[in-house]
Parts: structure tokens; sequence; C-alpha cells
């Protein structure tokens, strides 16, 4: 498979609501929506998609195992969140997808219009008023491996919760780097939760679904 600039990346770890249909959805709507070459890969620690052949996308391992944790039930049921931090292994021009985002119309401005520079890093403005940041969507250029290679499964998840996007903020700060909005650069993003319940705004791109509902609850244009 030919390696391209700017790498598309999601994560699909076992044990939770997701499967490799949510994988093979995402890539075909980004091979919809974006006209620049683009190199798509999913993280995964599901063993049998991992032996799956002559796939359009590059399935690679999660190399670390969450699942032997020792945690109360509570954080043990948040740990498939924390699966996500291994998408910093990879450096250069990056941008992330939670596997239940839906796109609706192109995406190039996320692409063209972000300021992919080694001093920039992209994440959601939340929806809510809870936390500042959501982490379904992300976008860097350079080496953030820092993210990942800092991170220590039982102190951190213990310490943030299931909140990994306050995690990966404050990693980036730390390192004095400015965390630009995501929806300042691609427009029509929204919450399904928030603006879609009752129809598609008329300027829709991106549909963020962050928690329950999962598109396959919603059906109709959500999931195909």
């Amino acid at each position: 498979m030919v390696v391209s600039e700017l790498k598309i990346v999601c994560v699909l770890k076992t044990g939770g609501d997701y499967d490799k249909k949510y994988v093979g959805n995402l890539y075909k709507a980004v091979s919809a929506n974006l006209s620049y070459r683009f190199t798509f890969v999913c993280l995964t620690d599901d063993q049998i998609f991992l032996e799956y052949e002559n796939l359009p996308y590059n399935v690679v391992p999660l190399q670390r195992n969450l699942d032997s944790l020792t945690l109360d039930e509570k954080l043990y049921k948040a740990r498939n969140y924390w699966a996500k931090l291994e998408i910093f292994r990879f450096t250069g021009k990056v941008l992330y997808f939670d596997l239940d985002i839906v796109l609706f119309n192109s995406i190039d401005n996320l692409f063209r219009n972000l300021p992919f520079d080694s001093n920039s890093f992209m994440m959601l403005k939340a929806f809510g008023k809870r936390q500042e940041f959501n982490s379904s969507i992300m976008g860097w250029n350079g080496d953030f491996r820092f993210i990942n290679n800092s991170f220590n499964p039982t102190q951190h998840i213990e310490e943030y919760k299931k909140w990994d996007q306050v995690y990966i903020r404050d990693g980036v700060r730390d390192k004095g780097i400015k965390i630009e909005t995501v929806q300042d650069y691609q427009p029509g993003i929204y919450s399904y939760k928030h603006h879609c319940k009752k129809g598609l705004p008329g300027d829709t791109s991106i549909v963020v679904f962050h928690g329950k509902p999962r598109p396959p609850q919603v059906g109709g244009v959500f999931w195909k």
C-alpha cells in the first residue's frame, strides 16, 4: 500500500460497543469526503481482524494490554477509552477519528486549513460545559509520542478516570504547545446529542456521537 504524507488513524478496542464494521464505514466515509491522498490505519487488539487479508487499509496491533489492569469495576470499564493513546505512536501529519464519527460532506478543510506545524495540536472543543475538549477528533504534525510513552495505565486511569482528553490536554500544554480548536478550521461539526436529534443542520459536515446512543441505535442516515 502506498504510504501518503497524511495518515488517518482510528482504534478498535475489543470489549466495547464497536466492531470492524465501524472501521469499514469510517474508511469509506473518509475516502468519499477527503480529496487528498491518505493512508488509513486501524489499531486493534482484535486478533481475527488482524489476520484479515486484502483490506484497502492497514490493520496493526495495539501494543498495550489494558485488559490485564487491576482496577475497580467502574474504572475497568473506562479502560477502552485509554487505548486511543497509542495513536500517538504515529508521527508526521496525522488525523484521528473516533469510530462513531459520521461524515456527511467534504473534510478537505480539516486537512487544508489546520495549522499543521510542529508546535500545534488540534482537538475538538467540547460540546458540553463539563469539559474543555473532546478527543473524538484530533490532529497534529510532528512527534507527539511523549503522550503515549508517558502514560502509566493504573496511575493515570485512577487519576483521570475516563477523561483521556484531559490527560492529553495536560500533556500537550505541559510541553508549552498550543491547542487549536478543530471547529475553527472545519465548519459544520455537530454533536448528535446536542444538535441533531430533530434533524441535520443544513451545513453539516461531521456528526460526533460521543457516548450513547451509538450510530446503529439511531439508524437512518447515520448508519449503513
